[in-house]
């Protein structure tokens, strides 16, 4: 479809819109201070704030229930009318306009704003998306600028009640504008009849919220932010307030205020919003707001006046329209279009104005408190609410991170990687993407095949290939299974798909036994996944068992670098591969100093920890251990059977596996040789750190005898230390 209309029409209407923002708010504020001492602000924020609250659920359900399409441009139009009608109470009832005027704007605006935006993203698709909705932001920079010297000038030749007029006008404008873009882009209209029936329930967002817990930290940053804001909001417009008492002189005041934030907002958003959602991911970006209210508000504290709460509230309200917008909107790219639809709203507006709330009744308690010296104290709260903002962002990337990865692999959710424009979202996507855009790679490769590079079969066609990659993606275990245990190799395009599956219990063993059968030519795949500390950490566990069928001295390479990785699980089952490997004549090619080092750094844990690796059943682990049988599997430790497996890798394998028995036995004979074999082996630094979990604090005093002799005791011990653990195992079976 032709878009070039529809987006000219959509940016005059965003302009339209943003123009009436910038001028409405200079003239609520304005109209406000005009008619009201500043010390009644906080009470119109709460109540403006509490109607906004009440309203929420109404608005949500009708644009899940109807859709933006109809709500959105009647709202605009409906906007208008109300402006128009409020111009005629000023005369009347000053007092009760500037309240309505207040309240109209407050309750409205962000709702419109918001209801906008998700017209216009369920209009366009990704590819067109990222190239038109730059230029109708663009648009809306530019609208805001000249809203702001509209009502400069119209401050400066009228009076104050003029520019609500202007206002009603601006908004029924863009109702027209968005009605036009509506009709030409064909949204439908009235959905309802195919809306499921829970979302029609008023509670369903709520619903939505509680499914979703990184949401729950966005609504919470939400509320942080807006108490925040609140904060130096008051501070400001108290200073202003103070220098300006003429209501004209106050709105052109506010006028060229907004004027320029929207200046230096289009300046961040064009020049650093990018740069940052690249380089430094979607928590510093939304970080840069709390942290920006912090740093402002300190400054302030020292320099008190006009100008210092002017850059407070100037930088706290272009790091919201800039960075923090821009990082803000991609956290909901994980939620399909019905569930965005429920909640957007209600964390967007609804969470806002609970913030607004609570910000108004801190600062009215301020004022109760210290209100001769009220400044200090808000300031010092502010600077509070955004070290807590700055902790609540360290909250949302897992959970975003989490969120993603579900709804890619549940097709929940559509994405290029071409069209994701900060570092998060797209390094999540590379992660998870071999499960999911394998179907245009195969096409293609279908396409090379059959038709030449210039025709793009039917992925309908049926072609082997693709009925596999359709039968892994399923959700059907059995449907998984069967595919996997089929006498016929996987095609290795296929290999990040079943690599993804190592994360599914019902379908692990058999996705690993593919894994393994399919040699060493897909080493480097499993080598990718083993090492990214990013991957999911099931996968990343299973892997080394099946690297240890690639019988090759690259996969050794790979499994020595998977001894040092951060999770002991891991550590574990590469140095399990390790081992498995030089039992079939593979070339470790490890050197006795790097054994040292790494079992070092496993000696080096608390003995809480070193005792808390109990080894207990794994049925999941069919590999069979070099250390550990029947007799050993319910009082083996996890964290020793590793040190002496990595031992394994130089020191004689039989030995070891009678020591490491013989240190499971309850016979202090028995036991006492095995330490003694270990303390005349291990290099003396080693056994220094391995002592004292084994033996405790106090060494046990033993003979001095030679090596040889020692050896050829624990080799003669093997059939007793086999008894005893045999004896112990039954006792452990009989009932206490």
């Amino acid at each position: 479809m032709p878009t070039r209309g529809p987006v000219v029409t959509a940016t005059i209407a965003a302009a339209v819109m943003i123009a009436q923002q910038v001028g409405g708010k200079a003239t609520r504020d304005a109209l406000f201070l005009s008619n009201f001492e500043v010390t009644s602000l906080p009470v119109m924020v709460m109540v403006s704030a509490a109607v906004s609250f009440a309203l929420i659920f109404l608005i949500t359900g009708a644009m899940s229930r109807l859709g933006p399409s109809r709500i959105v441009p009647w709202g605009f139009a409906g906007s208008g009318a109300l402006h128009l009608l409020e111009w005629a109470m000023v005369s009347l009832a000053p007092k009760a306009a500037a309240v309505t005027v207040y309240l109209h704007t407050v309750v409205f605006g962000l709702v419109l704003i918001s209801g906008f935006w998700t017209l216009l993203t369920e209009r366009f698709d990704p590819r067109t998306a990222k190239k038109e909705l730059g230029r109708i932001a663009g648009g809306a920079t530019l609208g805001g600028l000249l809203g702001g010297i509209l009502a400069e000038r119209v401050g400066a030749y009228f009076t104050l009640s003029t520019m609500l007029p202007v206002l009603g006008l601006l908004h029924i404008a863009a109702a027209v504008f968005i009605l036009r873009f509506v009709t030409a882009t064909g949204i439908p209209g009235m959905v309802s009849q195919t809306v499921p029936q829970e979302v029609k329930d008023p509670r369903y967002g709520l619903s939505v919220l509680k499914e979703v817990p990184y949401l729950r930290h966005l609504a919470a940053l939400v509320v942080v932010g807006a108490v925040g804001a609140a904060l130096v909001n008051y501070v400001f417009k108290a200073e202003a307030a103070a220098a300006f008492e003429n209501g004209e002189r106050l709105v052109r005041f506010f006028a060229v205020f907004y004027t320029v934030i929207s200046l230096a907002t289009f300046l961040v958003q064009t020049t650093l919003s990018s740069w940052f959602l690249e380089k430094a991911g979607l928590t510093k970006t939304i970080a840069t707001l709390p942290v920006v209210l912090a740093g402002t508000s300190l400054g302030a504290l020292f320099f008190p006046g006009l100008v210092s709460a002017g850059v407070v509230r100037g930088g706290e309200s272009i790091l919201r329209s800039s960075l923090y917008r821009s990082g803000y909107e991609i956290h909901y790219t994980p939620i399909p279009k019905r569930k965005k639809r429920a909640t957007k709203t209600i964390v967007d507006v609804g969470f806002e104005r609970l913030g607004d709330l609570l910000g108004g009744a801190l600062v009215a308690l301020i004022l109760l408190v210290a209100s001769g010296n009220s400044r200090p104290t808000l300031l010092f709260l502010a600077i509070g609410f955004g070290v807590l903002g700055i902790l609540v962002t360290r909250l949302l990337h897992r959970g975003y991170v989490n969120a993603l990865e579900e709804s890619l692999l549940n097709r929940a959710v559509e994405l290029d990687v071409t069209e994701v424009s900060d570092r998060t979202t797209r390094t999540t996507l590379l992660q998870t993407i071999p499960g999911l855009e394998l179907d245009t790679e195969l096409i293609r490769r279908v396409r090379r095949a059959k038709s030449g590079p210039e025709t793009l079969p039917d992925p309908e066609d049926d072609d082997p290939l693709l009925e596999l990659l359709q039968d892994l993606r399923s959700a059907d275990a059995r449907r998984v299974t069967a595919r996997l245990t089929s006498k016929t190799l996987p095609d290795p395009i296929l290999v990040p798909q079943i690599i993804r599956l190592l994360a599914w219990d019902q379908v692990a063993e058999p996705a690993v036994r593919v894994l393994a059968k399919m040699g060493p030519r897909i080493t480097g795949q499993l080598a990718d996944a083993l090492l990214n500390p990013e991957e999911h950490f099931a996968i990343r566990r299973r892997l080394p068992r099946a690297m240890a069928m690639h019988a090759t001295e690259g996969s050794a390479r790979v499994l020595l670098q998977g001894l040092e990785d951060r999770r002991f699980e891991v550590r574990f089952q590469c140095g399990r591969a390790l081992a498995r490997l030089r039992s079939n004549g593979v070339s470790i090619g490890v050197t006795p100093e790097q054994i040292s080092v790494v079992v070092s750094k496993e000696l080096s844990i608390s003995r809480e920890r070193w005792q808390h690796r109990h080894q207990g059943p794994q049925p999941e682990d069919t590999q069979e251990s070099i250390f550990v049988d029947a007799a050993l599997e319910e009082r083996a430790n996890r964290s020793l059977e590793h040190v002496f497996t990595v031992l394994s890798l130089i020191y004689p394998r039989e030995p070891l596996r009678i020591a490491f028995r013989g240190l499971h036995t309850d016979d202090p004979s028995l036991r006492g040789t095995a330490l003694e074999w270990l303390e005349t082996v291990l290099p003396e630094g080693l056994w220094k750190n391995l002592r004292p979990l084994l033996e405790g604090d106090a060494p046990v005093s033993r003979p001095k005898r030679t090596r040889e002799k020692i050896l050829e005791e624990l080799l003669l011990s093997n059939d007793s230390i086999q008894l005893k653990l045999e004896e112990l195992r039954e006792q452990g079976k009989k009932p206490d």
